[in-house]
């Protein structure tokens, strides 16, 4: 967890779900990078939560393909920095 956040990343048809977790100013810089990266279309915060635990914090950044239902761990690949 380089940037010190965690959480995962869900695709189905054609579409990104991620969640995203960590410090508030961590995850808030991370997410205006991804929202103004010209690669992403129809970036929506659909939720903002503070939890007393996150749930993915073990994880690096991880990829759920809920069709064949196999998570990849994605964090090599991860090329954005704070």
């Amino acid at each position: 967890m380089k940037l010190g956040v965690s959480g995962i990343l869900v695709y189905k048809d054609n579409s990104f779900m991620q969640v995203l977790e960590g410090k508030k100013n961590s995850v808030t810089a991370l997410f205006k990078k991804i929202e103004t990266d010209l690669r992403h279309q129809e970036v929506t915060l659909l939720n903002e939560v503070e939890l007393e635990k996150a749930d993915y914090r073990d994880w690096s950044m991880t990829f759920l393909n809920p069709d064949t239902k196999k998570f990849t761990n994605v964090a090599s690949a991860f090329k954005y920095k704070l």
